[in-house]
């Protein structure tokens, strides 16, 4: 009779986990096709160069956005599950104020960043501009996660992935053919941007209040209060920088060494590697609020079983894809331009390095969703660690080359350790076996 309940109770997650990851793949690969549309626009109307300053403004506002969250995205999803929505408001407003705190910063901080770190002058208005993304980004990315956690997977994978892509596509087409620009045009492609961002945060808004109906309180914050939260997130706000140190940071870094035209050409290379995500993205929006809601019961033989069809969903998505990525390279970077089939190499390496995170399953969202985020950040400052090192090696002689295989080597190095380190705490890996 047990055995019998079980199952059927294993069913039920099954069961939730193929229909919902169905759905969100099939947003997903609408919302990477609109992505790469975009970037197929910005890279054929500018070319290679004004599409490495577009790069660099993206970066930045990618990394101020994880800044100005400061992991708080993590707890919402922890206390919406335990149904604590006066935390959750309070999380909301101590975001509010970090990531303006973030803007404040960056924008006062603009001419010394680009002067005395990139030593690039022009740079400074291009950081200027960046930064007023930050703030709408933010919470376009917190509305998502609160809806995630209330399952509404449609309407996270609509904010998070499709809007900005979508609205960046209508708004890009009558700025270039209409020629209604009023700017300089390598800062075009980052203005569109940017009102895409403010559209989508204002659609972000009416969806969240039609769906959920949330009620927002402003609350006085307790000073006390407010540390504990910060102090409870901030394993999650190291994991994402370094998660981003190691993807990301050889934008900033190439910018040291080399010219926005091989930034351009290094970040379609990187952008296309990681069209291997979409599974990763699209299971996880799923499992992950799952492996939460297991946790938070002690239910963990349904735990291990979830992560591991996770795993066999991510698996049947992504080696095709890596397949027809790996043969057709240098035609799909032709695709967005010829200037952009040098990058054919750049994009093999850190293929091989995203196939590491493909294997590795949603490692990242168990460790974080059974309390092990410490774990999670350990084994990514190793990882980062080694990725600025090996940058700042092999960027000067290699150039894009080097930055391709810091990145590559770094990322396999933490899924590596994240998988030794999952087995060892919980008992059990991420890693599908099919003759297990």
């Amino acid at each position: 009779m047990n055995v019998n309940l079980n199952i059927k109770k294993f069913d039920k997650h099954l069961e939730e986990l193929i229909k919902g990851s169905s759905i969100a793949f099939l947003l997903r690969v609408i919302g990477i096709f609109a992505n790469y549309i975009f970037t197929f626009l910005i890279a054929r109307f500018y070319g290679a160069e004004i599409f490495g300053f577009f790069s660099i403004s993206i970066t930045l506002i990618t990394f101020l956005s994880i800044l100005g969250r400061f992991g708080l995205e993590v707890s919402i999803i922890r206390y919406v599950n335990s149904e604590n929505f006066y935390v959750v408001n309070k999380l909301i407003e101590l975001s509010f104020i970090v990531s303006l705190l973030v803007f404040l910063c960056t924008f006062f901080l603009s001419d010394f960043i680009a002067n005395f770190i990139f030593h690039k002058e022009h740079l400074s208005f291009l950081i200027k501009i960046s930064v007023f993304g930050v703030i709408p980004i933010v919470f376009l990315l917190l509305i998502a996660e609160y809806l995630r956690a209330h399952k509404k997977v449609k309407e996270f994978i609509f904010i998070q992935n499709l809007s900005i892509p979508i609205l960046g596509i209508f708004l890009i087409l009558p700025v270039y053919y209409l020629n209604l620009s009023f700017i300089e045009p390598q800062y075009t492609p980052t203005i569109i941007y940017l009102f895409s961002i403010f559209i989508s945060f204002i659609l972000s808004l009416f969806i969240l209040k039609k769906i959920l109906k949330l009620r927002f309180d402003i609350q006085i914050l307790d000073i006390k209060e407010s540390v504990s939260y910060l102090k409870e997130a901030f394993p999650v706000l190291i994991v994402n920088i370094l998660n981003f140190f190691m993807t990301w940071i050889n934008i900033f870094i190439l910018e040291l060494f080399i010219t926005e035209k091989e930034v351009g050409i290094f970040n379609l290379a990187l952008r296309i590697a990681l069209i291997l995500n979409i599974s990763l993205v699209a299971v996880g929006s799923i499992s992950t609020p799952k492996f939460a809601e297991l946790w938070y019961k002690k239910d963990f033989v349904s735990l291990e079983k979830v992560v591991k069809q996770s795993s066999k969903i991510i698996y049947l998505i992504s080696i095709p894809l890596f397949i027809i990525i790996f043969v057709f390279s240098k035609e799909i970077l032709s695709f967005f331009g010829k200037e952009f089939e040098v990058g054919e190499p750049l994009l093999i390496i850190l293929l091989v390095g995203q196939l590491f995170s493909i294997l590795a399953g949603n490692v990242g969202g168990l460790l974080n969703m059974t309390e092990n985020q410490k774990i999670l950040r350990n084994t990514a400052i190793i990882s980062a660690f080694l990725n600025v090192i090996l940058s700042f090696m092999l960027i000067p002689c290699l150039g894009a080359t080097g930055a391709a295989i810091s990145t590559a080597i770094s990322i396999s190095i933490w899924n590596i350790l994240c998988i030794i380190f999952t087995k060892k705490i919980l008992g059990f890996h991420t890693i599908y076996i099919p003759w297990k």
